[in-house]
């Protein structure tokens, strides 16, 4: 099993409705917090992507969970405030 190093206690606490919303995806999901970068939500295929409970995805750091340089770039954007838009 994955070691993950979650702080459920500073998690943003995320709408029930969201929750709701990602459970029903087929692929992996994570909801993340873009100030803290933590995860506040993640459905069940992210649980067996990652092979640990849904409950254990919560707190953790986004970016420990990101597995390529892109992934890294990108976090990187959301934690300066950068957008597309």
């Amino acid at each position: 099993m994955t070691r993950l190093h979650a702080t459920p206690d500073d998690a943003v606490a995320c709408p029930p409705i969201a929750v709701g919303l990602i459970e029903g995806m087929l692929d992996a999901v994570w909801l993340v917090d873009a100030r803290s970068l933590r995860v506040v939500a993640a459905n069940m295929a992210a649980a067996r992507l990652m092979a640990v409970d849904a409950a254990q995805l919560v707190g953790c750091d986004v970016l420990e969970l990101s597995a390529t340089p892109e992934d890294l770039y990108f976090w990187g954007d959301v934690a300066a405030g950068v957008s597309d838009r």
